[in-house]
């Protein structure tokens, strides 16, 4: 018999020891619920909570109680990380029962104190402890309390999830170190998917449907979601080494770079929250995700999801600030008792505030609230946005009839419908997206599509978000070795590079930039150009070295002057961005892909693998507007241009564009070097040469040029 059927028999037995599952990674909880041992309404999960103001005895007690009102009512109990509690349930564990007129009782503990509870025939006690802990750890006389079984996720895998399985690391093999080596370690695969470990084949193979029998098919599935786990970096070495990218496409038929870059949303969470929070909902009712970054950590993600994307109702919590596992019991609930189409509830951690075991406590605790809210409240809220859309139909209807009748029943009628109508419009056109359209679905595709048509059709108006959400955002430092990711039938999993969207920024996302041929030229036209000047001009102006002495209001008048210029001067950003991108494309740079991809510790500065890739566009345009800097500021010619009339100042661009054109590529040794940036002055003895018409120098050179041309020549017009 496997390890399934007996666990199951023990819970159903009423003479069997309560039951220990030996376990890695805490696997066996969701396995529980995965292979239908156990369902969330008749089960009490509960964890030996590790918030701050939790480890008293209160919490001790609290959960006593808890265990003593599951005993009455006969709900199996599943105890996780609750080592406190084993002393309390000595007579519990032993099975030491008293009868007494046809009932059972047996004694709980707590300190000196105990008291006999009434326990009901049908009670189970389910311990779930990590393997290693148990042969290693927990005291024998403990262990020898329960019936034990090894419930392992490799040992529950059918013959058909076996060879998905091995499909898989043949998979994860190639694309982590290629074929020339059979079997990569486990930090180069840890740098490839985020939270790998040896289990996790498994969990991905055990989270598809377990009725799925076609091999291939169910290994394309696993591939896929294998993919919304891979870091950018790691997709972008396999589009550079196409023999690597070659191989998978043989090996599986799948093109990692197309998938990654084109069918899946890896840049930013706004981007993957606005395209996959429907397309992922579960139940046809919302998302449930862990999403993971290597995006610092930030208190305004919730904000800018609220701000930039089409999901405006957003509840933020962050694990850290939460003192007890009441405050997130109570803030999950507050939520779901108002949420509404189009609510979402974010939940942030950082694992290095927060541990992994108060990272999956929470889990748990979300999961446990929307399987209440989904067999509860959720009917109310879809009911409520149908009869909205059946009242604002109806509404016109009458308001129809109502021109066509006659007198003043015709005016009630009419100035009904419109009351109606208008009452329904904060329910369907206040939820419009920014788009004014809604994400396609295609995980349960026959519920999601016909809710899209209905939408258009039915639900007259109703084109805003759909469903009730509810995500955890976790901030992963980067070399983490100590957060696993286990793939799970509730929980959808993704990573993504950043938090914000790139445009907002003006700077390119990781797939518009792997559009082009990657040189910095192209790239150039990505850019919202004035935006990215402004943020970076500071950069460009410490590189710049003048050989004279410059006062502090010197400096401030430039500063304010450049920013000025640039905000709301339009000739003069033309010129500027004309300028700048005809130096980056005569400098011919790239982006260097492998580079950025290879170089921990410039991903570790730059926090993400995008932001990697803006540094090296940054360093070029800042390059670039600094040799610019130094032509405009020769012989103090920012400063006639701040002082100049609207006359000078025309000459003043025209021969900047002119010099510009004729000096091209200046000093392109400077942008491929970096470094710093002399500013010329033509004064003698290092004085400053202050010139009272712009860019003299470039005239000067001109005529120097023509006088060299004409002064030996018998036709100085045939010359020039």
């Amino acid at each position: 018999e496997n390890v399934v059927e007996l666990i199951r028999q023990n819970i159903s037995s009423q003479e069997a020891r309560h039951l220990m599952l030996l376990t890695k990674n805490n696997a066996a909880l969701p396995l529980l619920f995965d292979y239908g041992l156990r369902k969330q309404e008749n089960t009490e999960v509960i964890f030996g909570s590790d918030f701050p103001a939790d480890k008293t005895d209160l919490q001790v007690c609290l959960n006593l109680q808890n265990i003593k009102l599951c005993m009455a009512e006969g709900r199996t109990v599943v105890l996780v990380y609750c080592e406190d509690l084993y002393e309390s349930l000595y007579d519990l564990l032993n099975q030491h029962y008293t009868e007494f007129g046809g009932k059972l009782f047996v004694r709980l503990a707590f300190g000196t104190a105990s008291r006999l509870c009434e326990i009901h025939k049908k009670f189970r006690v389910i311990v779930v402890v990590e393997k290693i802990d148990a042969y290693n750890r927990l005291a024998p006389p403990l262990l020898n309390r329960f019936e034990k079984q090894v419930m392992e996720r490799s040992v529950l895998l059918t013959d058909i999830q076996k060879q998905v399985e091995k499909n898989l690391r043949q998979f994860t093999a190639i694309y982590a170190a290629g074929q020339e080596k059979q079997k990569p370690s486990i930090s180069e695969l840890r740098s490839c998917f985020t939270g790998f470990h040896n289990d996790m084949l498994s969990s991905l193979v055990q989270s598809l449907d377990s009725n799925v029998d076609n091999i291939e098919e169910t290994t394309q599935e696993c591939i896929d979601r294998l993919l919304w786990l891979a870091t950018p970096e790691s997709a972008c070495r396999v589009m550079t080494l196409r023999s690597r990218n070659v191989a998978l496409q043989q090996l599986r038929g799948v093109d990692v770079v197309n998938t990654y870059f084109k069918e899946q949303d890896h840049s930013d969470f706004i981007t993957f929250a606005d395209n996959m929070f429907e397309n992922w909902a579960r139940d046809n009712m919302g998302i449930q995700a862990q999403v993971l970054t290597f995006s610092p950590m930030s208190l305004h993600s919730g904000t800018a999801l609220a701000e930039n994307s089409k999901w405006k109702k957003v509840t933020t919590r962050t694990l850290h600030e939460l003192s007890s596992e009441r405050d997130l019991k109570t803030s999950i609930t507050d939520f779901f008792e108002t949420a509404e189409h189009g609510s979402v509830f974010l939940l942030q951690c950082d694992p290095q505030a927060a541990s992994f075991r108060r990272i999956e406590h929470a889990r748990y605790i979300i999961e446990h609230a929307r399987s209440k809210f989904l067999r509860g409240r959720w009917k109310d809220v879809k009911d409520a946005k149908s009869k909205v859309s059946e009242r604002g139909a109806s509404s016109s209807g009458s308001g129809n009839d109502a021109k066509e009748s006659k007198g003043g029943d015709g005016k009630v009628a009419e100035a009904k419908s419109s009351v109606e109508a208008k009452a329904a419009q904060p329910e369907t056109e206040g939820k419009v997206t920014s788009e004014g359209k809604t994400a396609p679905s295609s995980e349960g595709k026959t519920d999601g599509k016909t809710a899209e048509k209905k939408g258009t059709a039915g639900e007259s108006g109703h084109t805003g978000p759909k469903g009730v959400h509810v995500v955890i955002l976790v901030h992963l430092p980067r070399g983490d070795l100590q957060f696993l990711i286990d793939f799970d039938k509730r929980w959808r999993m993704a990573f993504v590079d950043d938090i914000e969207p790139a445009r907002n920024t003006g700077l390119p996302d990781i797939q518009a930039m792997l559009n082009t041929d990657l040189s910095m030229s192209q790239i150039m036209d990505l850019l919202d150009l004035k935006q990215v000047l402004l943020s970076s001009f500071r950069r460009a102006l410490a590189r710049l070295v003048y050989l004279h002495e410059r006062t502090n209001e010197n400096v401030k008048e430039q500063i304010g002057f450049l920013l000025n210029s640039l905000r709301s001067d339009k000739q003069f950003i033309e010129h500027v961005q004309d300028a700048v991108k005809e130096i980056v494309g005569r400098s011919g740079k790239k982006l260097e892909l492998m580079q950025a991809a290879k170089k921990e510790e410039d991903l570790a500065l730059a926090g993400t693998f995008q932001a990697a890739l803006h540094r090296q566009i940054l360093d070029t345009l800042s390059s670039a507007f600094a040799l610019l800097l130094s032509h405009m500021d020769r012989n103090t010619g920012l400063f006639l241009l701040s002082k100049a009339g609207s006359q000078i100042r025309d000459i003043w661009l025209y021969l900047f564009a002119r010099s510009c054109n004729d000096l091209g590529g200046f000093q392109l040794m400077s942008i491929k070097e970096g470094g710093a940036v002399e500013v010329v002055s033509d004064g003698s003895s290092s004085q400053s040469f202050r010139s009272r018409f712009p860019f003299s120098f470039f005239i000067n050179r001109i005529i120097t040029e023509a006088r060299a041309l004409t002064q030996d020549s018998q036709n100085p017009a045939k010359s020039l």
